[in-house]
């Protein structure tokens, strides 16, 4: 009996394969950073940009001249939203072989993360789905949606498992 067998070498790039990850702090963000991990472990290059939107307030034309004492706020904020993010990178991402970088970006999620998955040329976005349903889902608006349909690149959306959706919610915080 003739068989035929076709052996297809592997294309050998140089490209890391990137990935955005965006960051709310709610309380399953370490489960959307482990995704990330372990999808990086199945890269032989990766970055990870992880990043975390602040919402600007908009500033009325009355508090221009506070704006100098302002900004020493607002630069505190930034300082601490970074020293969160690093916090809740550094267990996750150590050991791993890639280029890890945090940002913090002043504006709305929507707008940030798909502006720097542009910048940096990623492969793909990662942003978790909260699983809302109901009126909550009606009253809340879907960041996950919204970038699918405004982002450079593909967006993943991740939610636990059914088990740790219950440990999360039994969670305080």
């Amino acid at each position: 009996m003739a068989t035929s067998e076709r052996r297809h070498t592997p294309i050998l790039t140089t490209k890391a394969v990137v990935i955005v990850v965006g960051i709310d702090f709610s309380r399953t963000s370490a489960h959307l950073l482990q995704t990330a991990r372990e999808l990086a472990l199945r890269a032989s290059r990766t970055e990870l940009h992880v990043v975390h939107a602040m919402p600007v307030q908009r500033i009325s034309p009355g508090l221009v001249d506070a704006l100098p004492r302002a900004s020493r706020s607002i630069s505190a904020e930034v300082q601490s939203a970074h020293e969160k993010l690093d916090a809740l990178c550094a267990p996750i991402v150590a050991g791993l072989d890639a280029l890890v970088t945090t940002h913090v970006r002043a504006g709305r999620a929507v707008d940030e993360i798909p502006r720097l998955a542009a910048e940096v040329s990623a492969d793909v976005i990662l942003v978790e789905a909260h699983g809302r349903t109901g009126l909550r889902r009606l009253f809340h608006h879907s960041l996950a949606a919204d970038l699918a349909r405004n982002a450079p690149c593909s967006v993943l959306t991740v939610r636990p498992k059914a088990a740790t959706l219950a440990e999360v919610a039994t969670t305080p915080g």
